[in-house]
């Protein structure tokens, strides 16, 4: 029998590499991953990526993982560790993607810096991505591999908070050079990217007539694929024209139709181009705290000239109860108990109020010591997602943990409020009974540990443990004994 999977992989990488992502998709949904050749899962989990198919990919490239095989990753193929270590990135796997990176002693590989790129960019971490790009576009690169560094490199320095200006003089030559390479090689959905970057450039020099010619362009040569990009592209056509036009209008009827269309990056995007039209606070609040990069929130306030928002974002109808975030109380009432896995995914999940948190995230910020497996890791996150609905059932929390296509977000399914800190610490159970005990007792003021008992519902036991920690710590003092001990910060 001929070997059907050189054809199949050619015609698919033809397909993607000329915009025909649906014909792409058709042939690697219908494959039989577990018959697949060992030889072709690299190119296979590659061309999964790049469609979109990141949990294919992931189970694709598994074998090679698996630990029964205990290969270590600095003995791996780096061409199968920088593929696998995307395919996590794309997952929200990010953590252990550049770890597993980053244990490779070999320089010898393009794909391992290509990889690193990749998850410097998604971490907002501009400067790491340039020198990663930088090394990867050393090495003798195909043109089409060759021009997708010189765009990550373009997007790395358009995107740099601090250094950004300082490249302008050079960006608009290398935009101009991948823009032509682009369409010497026929290589349409990335001369489509190449467009929009020129554009986003040209609206950083407030240029916006010039930007929108040069996204009709993007529109028209995308338009017939429609890949995602194809959805950006709109979407800097009405950024160009609201900013033309000094007027959010055009921005606030694209913001609806990215809502709808479930596009959550764009609409926190649009937000962000719409404080620099018209500055509103409360906006600039809720993109402050709703963004759970730091990174990202650094930016934004060096972007508009703005210091971060001070205190809580209130989340929701303020007229309903409130949910403390930090602590699991409602209206100074516990009902969720403060550090378990129900009060992790909550507080995760509200750590973004724009886009779902893909299953992979949730992962690493649940089980942060634990190897990521595309088989049995799921299931241990949905199973702690099942837990959290039925906690907030039984605790009258009106709150849903709704899916969407493997990510999870909260919804409201009544008047209800949340308190979201700006501030994104790391809470266990010491230090969310730490802060519900300031928020609960004067500073100063004498209280029993029956009193912290009652707050928080725990045993006795466990109220003498945590307050022996907090004495521990410095964060409490204590005074009198037996029925008479009495605590105070």
């Amino acid at each position: 029998m001929a070997d059907k999977y050189p054809n199949l992989i050619f015609e698919c990488e033809t397909n993607v590499r000329l915009g025909r992502l649906d014909q792409a998709l058709l042939v690697l949904r219908d494959l039989n991953i577990k018959q697949l050749p060992e030889r072709y899962r690299l190119p296979i989990a590659n061309l999964c990526r790049r469609t979109g198919l990141t949990r294919r990919g992931l189970m694709t490239l598994a074998p090679f993982f698996d630990v029964d095989r205990a290969i270590p990753d600095d003995e791996q193929d780096p061409k199968i560790l920088a593929e696998y270590a995307i395919l996590l990135m794309r997952y929200g796997v990010v953590r252990e993607a550049l770890l597993r990176l980053q244990e490779i002693r070999s320089t010898c590989s393009s794909e391992i810096y290509f990889a690193r790129t990749l998850c410097y960019l998604n971490l907002w971490d501009y400067q790491s991505a340039l020198h990663s790009v930088q090394e990867y576009l050393k090495f003798e690169l195909d043109p089409y591999s060759k021009l997708v560094g010189q765009m990550n490199l373009i997007a790395a320095k358009l995107m740099d908070p601090i250094r950004g200006n300082n490249f302008y003089p050079q960006l608009d030559r290398e935009i101009s050079e991948a823009i032509q390479i682009a369409r010497v090689n026929a290589f349409q959905r990335l001369l489509g990217n190449c467009l929009e970057l020129k554009a986003q450039f040209l609206i950083d020099q407030k240029n916006y007539p010039e930007a929108l010619k040069i996204l009709d362009e993007a529109l028209a040569l995308l338009q017939e694929v429609r890949p995602r990009e194809y959805y950006y592209v709109r979407k800097w056509q009405a950024v160009a024209q609201a900013l033309l036009e000094n007027d959010p209008q055009k921005l606030l009827v694209f913001r609806d139709l990215a809502v709808s269309e479930q596009q959550w990056e764009t609409v926190r995007s649009i937000d962000l181009n719409l404080l620099k039209i018209e500055f509103d606070p409360r906006r600039f609040h809720y993109l402050y705290v709703g963004s759970p990069s730091e990174s990202f929130r650094g930016w934004i306030c060096h972007l508009l000239g703005k210091v971060p928002p001070p205190g809580e974002y209130l989340y929701g109808n303020v007229k309903g109860p409130q949910l403390d975030l930090a602590t699991g109380s409602v209206n100074g009432e516990l009902r969720i108990k403060p550090g378990n896995h129900t009060h992790s995914v909550l507080r995760f999940l509200f750590s973004d109020f724009y886009k779902p948190r893909r299953l992979g995230e949730i992962f690493s910020f649940l089980f942060p010591e634990d190897v990521f497996d595309s088989y049995s890791s799921p299931d241990r996150v949905q199973k702690v997602i099942g837990r959290a609905r039925i906690d907030l059932r039984e605790s009258e929390i009106p709150l849903e943990i709704e899916e969407l296509d493997f990510s999870y977000r909260m919804r409201l399914k009544d008047v209800f409020c949340i308190q979201v800190g700006s501030v994104k610490e790391e809470m266990n159970a010491e230090t969310a009974a730490w802060t519900l005990i300031r928020k609960n007792f004067k500073e100063n003021e004498p209280f029993q540990g029956k009193a912290v008992q009652d707050l928080l519902k725990i045993s006795k036991a466990s109220v003498q443990r945590l307050l022996l920690g907090l004495l521990d710590k410095k964060k409490l003092k204590v005074e009198g004994l037996g029925k008479a001990t009495r605590y105070r910060y």
